[in-house]
């Protein structure tokens, strides 16, 4: 599509200083004439392009040119570069391609790019692959379709459950899977390390998550709670500092 190359079109004269129209009508396969006026389009819209004839000659963008801040603030840019890269990290699926798409917008906030995160879903003693149900639970939550799994509640009780997953949450360093639970006839929430046998069937969600879930204040104040002391040999302090 032509926005599609324009766009391109700027990232590549932000990567470089100049390039000259045939090298650019033979990377998207259309003519210099094309080219050209692709150039009158950006130059038209604001674009500080410009052309120049002979030996050493060719496109080229104004030194320092970047996105023009009047459209986003800096923090405003920040938050987007942030956000795209939280996302990148929780997403194992077409990584390669969401990195070339960060540093291209980052190219365009004129903003250098930082590699601030990394997340990685499976414990450190690899008890149970994390990611993989992770990726399981997007996809469904994605296609609408409910799934099936075995799972243990915290007093070690197994049960089948057919569940409609409309979120995923992370609260605590713990991940769960909210949903509503045909088994309760409710909305329930289910931590990742809990459940087992996880497949997608072929039926359709019918209920939504609500836009917020996980709440500030704390809806256990009315619980009773168990004070233990643990004697634990120092070279095993570490399997506990979770």
């Amino acid at each position: 599509m032509k926005i599609n190359r324009l766009f391109e079109i700027i990232y590549i004269l932000l990567q470089k200083e100049r390039i000259t129209a045939e090298e650019l009508a033979e990377r998207f396969e259309v003519s210099t004439r094309t080219i050209y006026r692709d150039i009158d389009v950006l130059s038209s819209v604001g674009i500080p392009v410009y052309m120049m004839k002979g030996r050493g000659g060719g496109i080229a963008l104004l030194p320092n040119y970047i996105l023009d801040k009047t459209i986003l603030t800096e923090d405003e840019r920040k938050n987007i570069l942030a956000s795209l890269r939280a996302v990148e990290a929780v997403d194992t699926n077409n990584s390669k391609e969401k990195h070339e798409l960060i540093q291209k917008i980052s190219s365009l906030f004129g903003n250098s790019y930082t590699d601030w995160i990394e997340i990685d879903f499976s414990s450190w003693n690899d008890y149970k692959n994390q990611s993989e149900i992770f990726q399981i639970l997007k996809s469904a939550i994605l296609s609408k379709k409910k799934i099936k799994f075995e799972y243990s509640n915290s007093k070690g009780e197994q049960t089948h459950r057919k569940v409609e997953p409309l979120k995923l949450c992370s609260k605590g360093g713990a991940w769960y899977l909210y949903g509503y639970c045909d088994k309760r006839c409710d909305y329930r929430f289910f931590k990742l390390t809990r459940i087992n046998n996880l497949i997608i069937i072929n039926e359709d969600t019918i209920h939504t998550a609500p836009s917020k879930i996980l709440l500030t204040k704390n809806t256990y104040n009315n619980t009773k709670y168990i004070h233990m002391k643990l004697h634990i040999q120092k070279e095993m302090a570490y399997l506990f500092l979770l």
